[in-house]
């Protein structure tokens, strides 16, 4: 499905793997359902909304709208479809706006601001990814939550490749599965 991207810090292999890897791996979603939303503002960013059920997106999809606000809105209306219990934007820059329109639409439905330039999280814990052979803490190896949480992103496929593939056993907690029937899956 997924072609090389250049510097992608995922393999093509690792995002193939994870295509519908919940039914590969006989993993039956569960947990909450959580939707995310990047509202992006007018100009060539896309604003992108997905949910997801435990380790399986269900939905990654690009919202076309003239602004963050009109774009909030329909990532509201998905949510609420979905019967979102947990909701987080990117609040950086122009989501920073959105909290009282958010919080206004979401129906039982927590809303939760995501800042990716912040410090890393738990900056003092080391994390267990196979290339910290130097155990660094957080805060040394990541320059904020945008690149830490990449980098999990990245160890998830890593991780379900392993499993589907290579058949190694990995906590469902550590893994990603993506619908294949996403839409926009290839982009």
């Amino acid at each position: 499905h997924l072609d090389e991207i250049e510097n992608s810090i995922i393999k093509p292999e690792w995002f193939n793997a994870a295509i519908d890897a919940f039914e590969k791996l006989g993993i039956k979603p569960s947990g909450s359902i959580v939707a995310s939303f990047d509202p992006a503002d007018s100009g060539p960013d896309a604003k992108a909304i997905a949910v997801r059920q435990g380790l399986h997106f269900t939905n990654v999809d690009e919202i076309s709208a003239s602004d963050g606000n009109e774009a909030a809105d329909e990532a509201i209306r998905i949510a609420n479809d979905s019967r979102a219990e947990l909701f987080a934007w990117d609040g950086d820059g122009m989501g920073a706006l959105l909290r009282r329109q958010l919080e206004d639409g979401l129906v039982k439905c927590e809303a939760r601001m995501y800042r990716g330039s912040e410090s890393a999280d738990f900056p003092d814990s080391v994390p267990d990814y196979d290339d910290n052979r130097l155990q660094k803490s957080n805060k040394d190896l990541f320059y904020n939550k945008r690149a830490q949480y990449y980098t999990e992103l990245a160890w998830r496929f890593k991780n379900t490749y392993n499993a589907v593939e290579k058949g190694q056993y990995i906590d469902p907690d550590d893994l990603i599965s993506i619908d294949g029937s996403i839409k926009l899956i290839n982009k």
